[in-house]
């Protein structure tokens, strides 16, 4: 409406419409979401559970690291693994921001941080939703801003924004439906990490091995499923670490920026324009 009449927007809250916008969709997407369960329910099996895993596990040798029916579930999603990697990071810094560690085995309870693999209707949901997110702030691309630079600034974040939207969005495609997965199974047939001996290795490259696979899983439970080929991690560290100095302008900026606005910018929508009799 501010625009239909003349009146400046401001960064501010072209940033609010944008949250309100992935807001009004995550509560669609939830509308189902149980919000009651208040115990839990034991299933008993007449079954031994080694007998199960003998009968049914593809890799019935394997350490199982969450419960003894990891194997049901083997999916490895793209954001579970780098965000377990990088909260990991963080409890080795003693900086545990986002959530407390599982330490019961098998787990007791289930962790709010759970990223499962979408679904081709999910998929369908979240790109359009995810390109206007990413494009939103381009339409500040001619707003008045208090100096040249940050305008500047404001316009190289905004184009970031919108490339690592359709950039990562297909380099989390990739990795999450094909690169992921064939990594994991591979990986489940191999000893965790192993480093690959040769004839005659030399020192330095036997210490870049195992400085690799060290990088690769940092879980203190070396579980497979929380590691990451280098060839993914990299590529979305620097993805990643791009982003969020281009969302921290883009957040700085909507609260500096409001140290010089345009007078339009404290006018109120006349609303009767568009309700008559209001």
């Amino acid at each position: 409406m501010r625009v239909a009449q003349g009146l400046a927007l401001t960064t501010l809250e072209l940033t609010t419409i944008s949250f309100v916008v992935v807001f009004l969709v995550t509560s669609f997407c939830w509308r189902f979401k149980p919000s009651d369960i208040s115990s839990t329910l034991t299933l008993h099996a007449n079954t031994d559970i080694n007998i199960i895993r003998e009968q049914h596990c593809p890799y019935p040798s394997q350490e199982w690291h969450e419960t003894p029916l990891d194997f049901v579930c083997d999916d490895v999603s793209f954001c579970a693994v780098h965000w377990h990697y990088y909260t990991e990071i963080l409890r080795k810094m003693h900086i545990p921001m986002f959530s407390r560690p599982m330490t019961a085995k098998p787990r007791d309870r289930i962790v709010s941080d759970n990223f499962p693999i979408t679904d081709l209707k999910a998929d369908c949901i979240a790109t359009p939703v995810l390109l206007a997110f990413g494009s939103m702030f381009m339409l500040a691309w001619n707003f008045h801003f208090p100096s040249p630079v940050e305008h500047l600034l404001w316009r190289i974040a905004s184009i970031y924004n919108l490339v690592f939207t359709v950039i990562g969005g297909l380099h989390a495609g990739y990795c999450d439906k094909i690169l992921l997965p064939r990594e994991y199974k591979r990986r489940m047939v191999l000893p965790l990490s192993t480093v690959k001996t040769s004839t005659n290795p030399s020192r330095q490259r036997s210490c870049l091995r195992n400085l690799a696979a060290k990088l690769r899983n940092i879980d203190p439970y070396r579980n497979p499923k929380r590691e990451v080929p280098l060839r993914v991690l990299f590529p979305t560290s620097v993805l990643c670490a791009a982003y969020c100095v281009g969302r921290a302008y883009v957040l700085t900026e909507d609260f500096i920026g409001l140290r010089s606005l345009p007078a339009s910018a404290f006018q109120t929508v006349s609303w009767s324009d568009y309700v008559p009799h209001l």
